[in-house]
C-alpha cells in the first residue's frame, strides 16, 4: 500500500486548525511539512504519527483492505 500524500488544506482538517495556522506549522517547522512548488505536503502516515493518532489510521487502513 501506497502512502497517500495530503496538501496543507487536507491537513488543516485533520488537524482541525485554521489554514493560517497549518501554514504557522509548517513555516515554522513543527511538523514535517515539504514544499512542493507553492505546494506543502506530508504524508498521512507521517502527519498521523506526529500528531500520536496512528491508531486511528490503522483503522481505516482496516476498513479498506
Amino acid at each position: 500500500m501506497t502512502d497517500e500524500l495530503l496538501n496543507l488544506s487536507e491537513a488543516c482538517k485533520i488537524m482541525k486548525v485554521s489554514y493560517s495556522k497549518g501554514v504557522k506549522l509548517a513555516k515554522a517547522h513543527a511538523l514535517p511539512f515539504r514544499k512542493l512548488g507553492s505546494t506543502w505536503i506530508i504524508s498521512r502516515s507521517t502527519l498521523y504519527r506526529e500528531l500520536g493518532l496512528e491508531s486511528e489510521l490503522n483503522k481505516e487502513e482496516q476498513k479498506c483492505a
